[in-house]
């Protein structure tokens, strides 16, 4: 269990990175 944790929060991490980028890129789209 203790894998899927740190994958569930490894993909967490990496999407709100994704996020990030995509705001960083679209400041007016995103609201």
């Amino acid at each position: 269990r203790i894998k899927v944790i740190k994958r569930m929060a490894y993909g967490f991490r990496d999407t709100s990175y994704f996020f990030l980028k995509i705001k960083a890129a679209f400041p007016g789209k995103t609201r």
